[in-house]
């Protein structure tokens, strides 16, 4: 046998070795690093959540529509700042609808009284408002002591 076959073979397992140890080394630090990783998917979850609680709690309608008494209700702009209301989407559900109070800019805290004399199956009143994509719905809730 040739002097040299043990020590090259003692240094391919040495060298083997170190592979594999340097090997196990990267596997160590890759679960390491996916469990961090983990660990900040799941606090941004849950911050995501928590934020997602808090702007609903904030959230406040543009508009509050009152039961008054009948068919009479209080329109409100309920919101910090002027809105300007361009139409009333759903109008021809009402009979008799004063439209030129309601088509036009409220300002903050301001309260209009209108004869909602309804008679479609949508219990809203919807409203396209200037700079918004969305229509507005602001729901309209009787209150039966006032019938």
């Amino acid at each position: 046998m040739d002097t040299q076959f043990i020590p090259t073979l003692l240094a391919i397992r040495d060298a083997a070795k170190r592979s594999a140890d340097a090997a196990q080394e990267k596997v160590n630090q890759a679960e390491k690093l996916l469990e961090q990783m983990q660990q900040i998917v799941t606090e941004q979850q849950s911050q995501s959540q928590s934020q997602s609680k808090i702007a609903a709690s904030l959230w406040r309608p543009e508009f509050q529509l009152t039961h008054v008494v009948r068919t009479t209700f209080s329109l409100r702009n309920v919101t910090m700042g002027p809105i300007k209301v361009l139409d009333v989407v759903n109008a021809d559900q009402f009979a008799n609808l004063e439209l030129e109070k309601i088509v036009k800019e409220f300002q903050s805290g301001e309260m209009v009284r209108v004869e909602l004399h309804h008679y479609g199956d949508d219990y809203n009143l919807r409203l396209r408002i200037d700079g918004r994509e969305d229509i507005l719905c602001v729901p309209i809730e009787y209150n039966l002591d006032l019938l």
